[in-house]
């Protein structure tokens, strides 16, 4: 049921009549439907009127009595087609399987919905299984009533119910139509504004970076680069990779054994030696200078404490850290012979004597001594 209200009833003299007599009847068969008085305000007000009938209102008062006439259509349905300025009605009762035109070259067909251009064929149609589109031969779109649709073709861009969509390209695009990215069943490629294509992602798991052959890898995982560098965030210590070699710039070359469970540091201090940490023993087949006659194996503040070798060969001379203040050998780890064009002695006091061992010295005198391991000394006489 429906309600209708006539507000503010008054007469011709446009005073507020009260308990105007009000009765709505049926425009189909002129039943009567429902009798109404006006309120104190001069409101008539009808509460139950049909949903779908059409309605005339005769309201008399005053004594002669006075007529006038109301109308109250019913409200458009779902069944209805109500055009706005002429109020006509078609139900769907009125429609078969001929079309009924809205505007001129668009129409609705059937139980579902076909807007169509004056050339036959292309059209849209909105159907019970979903939404579809046409060109003038072929479809172009389909979106189903399960959320499943495509574009173009079915292969072309096509999307599950499920959310799984499949593509046969995408191209990411600029403003400037030649750069670009670029998706296709080889995999992905970009291109700059040139175009030139500056990178390759390709299906197989290979690709490369910059050009193919600046930074590019297999799908083996090998890696080809002109130059690789690991860079701190914070500081200037960066490790290079060229076709040079390996540069290690502020940094340590960190050796680890088999097992990881040694390691030593190799670097260079800002002094410019070369440092190994950690190692107690490093073994090499040669420590060899980049000319003859130039470097040093230690300095005078920083002294290797022991050197092991087989032979040492001298083009020059062996020396002390200071005047007498070294051995060459000891009692126990001596040399068992010694080859050489003279011997220049240190004219020195009588030494201590060094039991099953004999010395050979001069003094100030003049005069070369022999002593002998019990600490005999004796004048060497010459011939």
């Amino acid at each position: 049921m429906r309600a209708f209200t006539i507000g503010n009833f008054v007469d011709d003299n446009g005073r507020i009549v009260i308990n105007a007599w009000a009765r709505a009847f049926k425009v189909s068969d002129q039943s009567l439907v429902e009798t109404q008085y006006s309120d104190t305000s001069g409101n008539i007000s009808f509460v139950a009127l049909g949903d779908t009938d059409d309605i005339f209102i005769i309201v008399m008062w005053g004594n002669p009595k006075n007529t006038r006439y109301f109308w109250s259509e019913a409200p458009a349905t779902m069944d209805e087609i109500q055009e706005g300025s002429t109020y006509g009605k078609v139900r769907n009762t009125q429609i078969s399987s001929g079309l009924i035109y809205l505007t001129e070259n668009q129409n609705m067909t059937g139980q579902g919905f076909v807007v169509e251009s004056a050339s036959s064929g292309a059209r849209c149609a909105l159907t019970s299984t979903g939404l579809k589109t046409y060109d003038a031969t072929t479809q172009r779109v389909n979106i189903s009533n399960d959320g499943s649709g495509w574009f173009g073709s079915s292969t072309a861009f096509a999307w599950t119910t499920g959310g799984v969509v499949t593509v046969t390209g995408v191209t990411i695009q600029t403003v400037n139509a030649n750069a670009k990215v670029v998706i296709d069943s080889t995999g992905l490629k970009a291109y700059d504004a040139t175009p030139t294509q500056r990178a390759q992602i390709l299906n197989d798991g290979s690709g490369w970076f910059g050009t193919s052959t600046a930074f590019a890898w297999t799908a083996g995982g090998v890696i080809t680069a002109t130059g690789i560098t690991v860079q701190s965030a914070s500081s200037g210590e960066r490790a290079i990779l060229s076709s040079t070699g390996l540069t290690i710039v502020g940094g340590k070359l960190i050796l680890q054994d088999a097992n990881a469970a040694n390691s030593a540091a190799l670097y260079i201090d800002t002094s410019g030696y070369l440092r190994v940490d950690s190692w107690t023993y490093t073994r090499t087949a040669g420590i060899i200078p980049t000319t003859s006659g130039t470097y040093t194996l230690g300095t005078s503040d920083l002294k290797w404490s022991y050197i092991y070798c087989n032979v040492i060969e001298l083009s020059n001379d062996i020396l002390a850290d200071a005047g007498g203040s070294a051995n060459l050998g000891s009692s126990t780890l001596y040399f068992n012979k010694l080859w050489a064009s003279y011997l220049q002695l240190d004219e020195a006091n009588t030494p201590g004597a060094t039991a099953s061992f004999g010395a050979l010295y001069t003094k100030s005198d003049n005069l070369l001594y022999f002593q002998s391991g019990d600490g005999v000394e004796h004048t060497v006489a010459f011939a």
